[in-house]
């Protein structure tokens, strides 16, 4: 398996180097939005202010900035522009999603399940194609994944201590820096939260946890919305529609089955694979069936509620979407897939068994709670 995630990972890495070769500038999004707001912001000096000014709307003035800032802040070191740098930044990300969502299965479940869970994420081409187009979407979606992922090292192997929480109010906070859906996450995080642990042990101890969540999120939360107050112009493109109109959205049920058509085909085909992977993996599940650990179950459903509300919030946005709404999914819902994938695929090789434990036959755990 070790040699078979490797080889996998050479030839992810040779692919993400040709294409990026191929289109040195990135993808539509990459040229336009974010490395030309990395340039606008190491070119500009003193006037770095100009590009959230009104003829630069349509670049989005409120989006915000981890990534364009990083690429400013890279050159500015360097001294000058090279294309090799948000080629570099989108590898990483990229590569680091896999590294993260191998090493915390690895550490929850064993060596061999963090290797499929990375070689699942490897072998899918639109994560990795997607990727080399240096979007944002990989970026936000590596620090998805490792919210979950330490908030679930935090549930399953350090109860008493509570340092993941402080890591996963970071990421969690860096999503919010990277793109809009970002704030959303931070909200599904919080609430997930409050649903598992309330009920069962009680206020306090959820806001003990919070206490320290709120240590690592706080301080670029405070970053995020000093910018969206004081620097960034509202975007026209994201405003939803008004009064009378968001009503008669709300309740025009043909855009509800419209969105979920699209969830569902999408969702069924995402990835470019050959063959559609989503009943390829219910069928590993079926094959294998289900072992929650105890430790673990907290962590699982507090990650599977967060997902769950973040699908819930990218729905509703569509339905009240004031844009064309069926070009509106067609042009953004693989990528807001994309952002979800790598946490999906690391809680699928949480609950499904292991080879190992298939092998010996080892009792499943069908409970979540």
């Amino acid at each position: 398996m070790s040699i078979l995630f490797f080889v996998a990972l050479l030839s992810t890495a040779v692919s993400f180097i040709y294409i990026s070769l191929k289109q040195p500038h990135g993808e539509w999004d990459a040229w336009a939005v974010y490395n030309m707001k990395g340039r606008f912001l190491f070119r500009a000096g003193g006037h770095w202010r100009d590009l959230f000014s009104a003829p630069m709307e349509w670049a989005g003035p409120d989006y915000p900035l981890l990534i364009p800032t990083a690429l400013a802040a890279c050159w500015t070191l360097m001294g000058r522009e090279t294309l090799i740098i948000p080629a570099l930044v989108a590898m990483l990300f990229t590569l680091a999603t896999v590294g993260i969502a191998a090493c915390s299965v690895s550490a929850l479940r064993g060596k061999t399940q963090g290797l499929l869970a990375g070689l699942i994420l490897l072998c899918t081409p639109y994560f990795i194609t997607h990727g080399a187009d240096q979007y944002s979407d990989i970026p936000i979606g590596f620090f998805f994944l490792a919210t979950v992922a330490l908030i679930c090292l935090q549930d399953g192997l350090a109860k008493s201590d509570c340092k993941f929480l402080i890591l996963a109010g970071a990421t969690a906070g860096l999503s919010a820096w990277t793109k809009n859906e970002g704030l959303l996450f931070v909200i599904a995080v919080v609430v997930s939260r409050f649903l598992i642990t309330v009920p069962r042990d009680g206020l306090k101890l959820y806001l003990r946890q919070m206490r320290f969540f709120a240590a690592g999120l706080i301080p670029i939360l405070l970053v995020v919305v000093f910018f969206k107050m004081t620097i960034s112009a509202h975007s026209g493109l994201l405003l939803p529609p008004e009064g009378p109109h968001l009503i008669a959205k709300l309740t025009d049920f043909s855009r509800y089955r419209t969105v979920m058509d699209f969830f569902v085909r999408r969702t069924l085909g995402f990835g470019n694979w050959p063959v559609s992977v989503v009943p390829l993996l219910v069928f590993y599940l079926l094959l294998l069936g289900v072992t929650i650990e105890e430790k673990q179950r907290r962590g699982i459903v507090n990650a599977l509620i967060a997902l769950g509300i973040m699908v819930a919030g990218y729905f509703m946005i569509y339905v009240i979407s004031p844009r064309d709404l069926e070009w509106h999914i067609i042009t953004s819902l693989d990528r807001l897939i994309s952002q979800l994938w790598p946490s999906f695929v690391f809680i699928f090789f949480l609950i499904v068994r292991t080879p190992e434990q298939a092998l010996t036959k080892k009792e499943s755990i069908p409970a979540l709670v």
